[in-house]
């Protein structure tokens, strides 16, 4: 069969899946192929459906975006015009985030989570040009150019599209007390020279890494006293993945800017956010910040973000107490394995590519869609399966699924 498109990273014949799923249809949990089997979708599509292939949220956007195509309005240059759609959904927004309080007080709309990380970055070099980035030598940003510079877990691969001259400061995750140390002492020591610290809460492409919450704790506190801006990227954690609406939600110093995308609109359409606190906001004002694209803020990614947002607020109780269970049964099944992860957010490390591969490959054979991963930390090569079920997911079938893939990994030990 002759392809008439492809995709970047599959030109290297050697990483191109020759087996590609053909998927016509979607439905609940649900992907369903050409030749009509269904896939148990434990990915999550990448990360972003986290609402599952959902009829409630499906009629609710088709609505809302008839009612705007039958006035003609589909897009806005927002350099030019405004509508009262921009900030009905960041009012919104901003009270779902802020919760109780008005920490956070100005968004930015963008395309995806990489295009956060490039506006994050031009923000934290405008306040303070010519500083270095901390950032962590397993995490991933995106592939554009600023998050392919401050991406460790992929440095290897980038440095051949950057030009040697990006101000970044690599550090292992400080996973132990050692490396937490090391990492203070560094800040302590070079913070005059530090514009931003940027990371993951959970490094969600090595194995879902945890950092210890005191650990975190610390590092915000220790950045806020020196004026180190801090960015918080819940691209992949944030709206309930781990358990509670935002990660950050779990500390008493929080970040200077948070990054959106992924399940912002449960995957509907591209759409992101760039979130900053009255500080930031204040030392940015007046700035020239030359950061746009024709699609930034389009009408259809806000309402289907609206829609999405809508549907977390009615049932914010009932989805996170089945995120509850959901860890609760992950933690259950997988007892006997190193578990890493929260909420619905959960890596089993295998640590032999060729077996990751090989239960990735098995699982899906069996209709269940499991995401793998690969990197490598010094010397050694970490690898494994992840899951990232729906929030609202049948919780007998994915008990059922779960013995499934515990079945799967002990066969090759």
């Amino acid at each position: 069969m002759t392809n008439y498109y492809d995709i970047p990273v599959f030109m290297d014949q050697s990483k191109n899946p020759q087996n590609l799923i053909n998927i016509t249809n979607a439905r609940d949990e649900y992907l369903i192929s050409k030749n009509g089997k269904k896939y148990l979708d434990l990915r999550s599509g990448l990360w972003n459906v986290s609402l599952g292939y959902n009829n409630a949220i499906l009629n609710g956007f088709q609505e809302e975006i008839s009612k705007n195509l039958n006035k003609g309005m589909f897009y806005l240059d927002s350099r030019k015009f405004t509508t009262d759609l921009y900030q009905n959904y960041a009012k919104k927004l901003l009270g779902f985030i802020n919760q109780s309080d008005n920490f956070f007080k100005t968004i930015f709309y963008s395309n995806s989570g990489s295009e956060t990380i490039e506006l994050a970055l031009k923000m934290a070099s405008s306040i303070f040009p010519n500083k270095k980035t901390v950032a962590y030598a397993n995490g991933f940003h995106g592939t554009y150019f600023g998050g392919m510079a401050v991406s460790g877990i992929a440095s290897d691969v980038n440095k051949k599209f950057l030009n040697g001259k990006e101000n970044v400061s690599f550090f292992a995750p400080p996973t132990t007390r050692e490396r937490f140390e090391y990492l203070i002492n560094y800040i302590e020591k070079e913070h005059t020279h530090i514009s931003s610290f940027i990371f993951e809460p959970i490094l969600g492409s090595a194995g879902t890494t945890i950092i210890p919450e005191e650990f975190t704790e610390e590092l915000l506190e220790t950045c806020k006293r020196y004026g180190i801006i801090t960015i918080f990227d819940e691209v992949a954690t944030g709206f309930f993945r781990t358990g509670e609406r935002f990660y950050f939600n779990r500390f008493n110093h929080k970040p200077d800017i948070v990054l959106l995308s992924k399940n912002i609109n449960n995957g509907l359409l591209p759409f992101g956010a760039v979130v900053i606190n009255k500080e930031v906001a204040n030392l940015l004002d007046g700035s020239f910040i030359d950061h746009f694209s024709t699609q930034n803020g389009n009408i259809l990614g806000i309402i289907s973000s609206t829609v999405v947002l809508d549907y977390l607020i009615k049932n914010e109780n009932q989805l996170l107490e089945n995120i509850r269970k959901i860890d609760y049964l992950i933690n259950t099944y997988f007892s006997d394995y190193k578990l890493s992860g929260k909420g619905a957010l959960y890596s089993i490390p295998i640590d032999n590519i060729k077996y990751s591969d090989f239960i990735y490959s098995k699982l899906a054979q069996e209709g269940i869609l499991v995401a793998n991963y690969s990197y490598r930390e010094n010397l050694t090569y970490k690898s494994g399966i992840s899951l990232f079920p729906h929030f609202n997911i049948n919780l007998k079938k994915f008990e059922k699924t779960l013995e499934i893939i515990v079945k799967n990994i002990n066969s090759i030990y």
